[in-house]
């Protein structure tokens, strides 16, 4: 079974401390969920891989179960 997830990512510029820095928002496609913010890109780069491994742990957890009550 594939798993599959879509992201919006809008980034743009700010001025912090007379220089420019990026700001980034995250919204998941078809969730109602709040956009995410972060500072920092390498901030979101850590949350989307969290939550891909996290969905993917998850759905090898299901094929397994699956696969376990089959056999029974």
């Amino acid at each position: 079974m594939k798993l599959y997830r879509s992201f919006v990512v809008r980034c743009w510029q700010e001025v912090s401390a007379e220089s420019l820095v990026w700001r980034f928002a995250l919204v998941e496609v078809g969730q109602a969920e709040q956009p995410r913010g972060f500072a920092e890109f390498d901030r979101l780069i850590a949350y989307l891989s969290e939550r891909l491994d996290a969905d993917a742990n998850s759905s090898r957890t299901d094929e397994d179960n699956r696969g376990a009550a089959e056999r029974d």
